[in-house]
């Protein structure tokens, strides 16, 4: 769109249609104000005829031109627009309404899934279970890192250990005392320290990749051992076949999945089945 001169002292509306009529000399000498520079032509007869185009302006009676300041022509916006230009304002005022306030969201992790129950099978009530750990990182302000935090069914807890201490996994223990003995079949877990943190404005953070993973556990009991190899991954993982009858699960780490940010193994979630 092209910008109004800035010089101009005035403003009219658009002109209506003019009247354009071809006069001739005789019309033309019966008004005032003939350009006295006119050019006339000669017939072939000697008389002489104005050949001048003259151009009768009408303008509707009641309309003046509209003074306005020197460089400053007024603007001219459509309804339509100016609905537009008025929505954009208030979309602006909202957003930067919503920098100005920084909330921290922490979204928990995938729901823990239960482990499968096969016939004559029960979930073990975790209520009646007690965790202890050989380490345990310590606590940060209101977020703990015990071995409790497997069994509260929040995704976004976890057991860490004290990594800068005792290393980065291997030769650490988790220990899984019930109310009284009971015939193992599955033990399910989510490996890692699942919590991804959201927070307004900027990236996520995921707490998954910055904390080691168990790659490998010894599975004691009191009927026997057994080894049992784990996914890197954020989904439910079911160990079948337990030695059975026993008062007490020890998962020793042997192996891990390190991480290059903190020494720390974790584990964020446990459950047991036993056999009727």
């Amino acid at each position: 769109m092209r910008t109004p001169s800035t010089d101009a002292w005035w403003t009219r509306p658009p002109d209506p249609p003019v009247v354009l009529r071809h006069s001739t000399e005789a019309d033309t000498r019966e008004r005032e104000g003939k350009d006295e520079g006119e050019e006339t032509r000669q017939d072939d007869d000697g008389t002489s005829e104005s050949s001048a185009l003259t151009v009768v302006l009408i303008r509707p009676p009641g309309r003046r031109d509209t003074p306005v300041r020197p460089g400053r022509p007024e603007p001219s916006v459509r309804p339509g627009r100016r609905h537009l230009i008025l929505a954009l304002r208030v979309a602006a005022a909202v957003v930067l309404l919503a920098g100005a306030v920084t909330v921290i969201v922490v979204r928990r992790a995938d729901p823990p899934v239960s482990p499968p129950v096969v016939a004559g099978a029960v979930l073990v009530d975790l209520g009646s279970v007690t965790a202890t750990a050989s380490s345990t990182q310590v606590r940060e302000g209101e977020t703990t890192y015990t071995a409790a935090n497997t069994l509260d069914g929040d995704p976004s807890t976890a057991w860490n250990s004290l990594g800068r201490r005792d290393g980065p996994g291997p030769g650490i223990s988790l220990t899984y005392t019930f109310a009284e003995p009971i015939d193992l079949s599955d033990i399910t877990v989510l490996n890692g320290y699942q919590k991804v943190l959201r927070r307004s404005g900027r990236l996520p953070v995921d707490l998954y990749p910055r904390n080691g993973r168990v790659r490998r556990f010894r599975v004691v009991t009191d009927a026997g051992r057994r080894t049992w190899d784990l996914r890197d991954g954020r989904a439910a993982q079911t160990f079948s076949g337990a030695p059975g009858r026993t008062r007490s699960v020890r998962l020793e780490i042997v192996a891990v999945y390190p991480s290059p940010t903190y020494p720390d193994v974790a584990l964020s979630e446990i459950s047991f089945t036993a056999r009727r």
